[in-house]
């Protein structure tokens, strides 16, 4: 299991005034883009009876012959294998995230955030650390 990294960006306090007065407008951008993902998931569930998006780390998905072998046992056709999607926990808030960063005008922010996060092996709990130094609190 990979650990946190013992650092993180650092930001400036105009970086983190900023962020903190546009980061409502990330959360809705972000949340905007989880609910388009869950209706596409439901979609084409209530239409398959399988998921789109499966678990990138899992290693009986890890190659196209055994999505559609695990297909196979449940009844399902093979071709559903191709339009499916792989995805992390991490990938799918990065993505959401990206989104609200891109629609706020702070990308280049983004940019610097997702460059810590992909050098240092796309940790949750990095994200987490990054988001509450720029002002996000947690619930």
């Amino acid at each position: 299991m990979k650990t946190p990294s013992k650092t993180i960006p650092t930001f400036t306090e105009a970086e983190r005034e900023q962020h903190v007065e546009l980061s409502d407008a990330i959360a809705a951008t972000a949340a905007k883009y989880l609910e388009v993902t869950l209706r596409d998931h439901r979609s084409f569930f209530a239409e398959h009876g399988v998921s789109k998006y499966y678990g990138d780390r899992r290693t009986d998905y890890a190659t196209l012959a055994k999505r559609k072998a695990e297909l196979r046992k449940l009844g399902k056709s093979e071709s559903l294998a191709e339009q499916q999607v792989p995805v992390a926990c991490i990938v799918l808030a990065k993505r959401a995230l990206q989104q609200g960063f891109i629609e706020t005008g702070t990308e280049e922010l983004w940019l610097r955030i997702d460059g810590h996060l992909r050098a240092n092996g796309h940790l949750g709990t990095d994200l987490l650390m990054i988001l509450s130094a720029l002002g996000w609190r947690t619930c």
